[in-house]
């Protein structure tokens, strides 16, 4: 099984992307491809560029990454109540390059947050939007208060929420009739 996993964040120190990651590591025994959105830069799209080769070639290189993927794990960041300008726009310019990229693709949909809604915003988004564009959303998990809730070294250490995470993540392995 080859599992992708990115933050939908370029930010260095991407809360996200380190959500994703840890959820990734879960998947014992599978091919890991940790993603860092930063490897894939891209100006906002707009129509007027989105022919220059140099980045229809970058968005060949995200969508072939995603395409190898039986499974997708996705940290939605959240900026302004909304999925962040970064993510959005690398979905424009993967649809322009082949509309329904993410056919097939199944997703388990995440994000977090310092708040307390855990990124509930951009999921929502998330959640109407990329069904769009062929994916199948299999299980979502909002992470509230990650500074309280997260640690590198222990993952989630709020019990209550770690079981939320271990029934989403059962409950997503038997949709992959592991």
């Amino acid at each position: 099984m080859n599992i992708v996993a990115f933050g939908a964040s370029i930010s260095k120190t991407s809360i996200n992307k380190a959500f994703a990651h840890f959820v990734a590591s879960s998947f014992e025994g599978h091919d890991i491809n940790l993603l860092d959105l930063n490897s894939f830069p891209l100006p906002a799209f707009a129509v007027d560029i989105e022919k220059e080769p140099q980045y229809v070639a970058v968005v060949q290189d995200f969508i072939s990454t995603v395409q190898l993927a039986d499974l997708l794990i996705i940290s939605m960041a959240e900026h302004n109540r909304s999925m962040t300008a970064a993510f959005k726009s690398l979905i424009d310019w993967s649809s322009r390059v082949q509309y329904d990229f993410l056919k097939g693709k199944k997703i388990l949909l995440l994000s977090t947050s310092p708040g307390g809604f855990g990124g509930q915003n951009s999921l929502g988004l998330a959640i109407k939007i990329l069904p769009m564009f062929g994916a199948e959303i299999i299980n979502t998990f909002p992470l509230p208060k990650f500074y309280e809730n997260f640690t590198p070294e222990n993952g989630i250490v709020n019990g209550e929420l770690g079981k939320a995470l271990e029934d989403i993540l059962a409950d997503t392995k038997a949709k992959l009739e592991w």
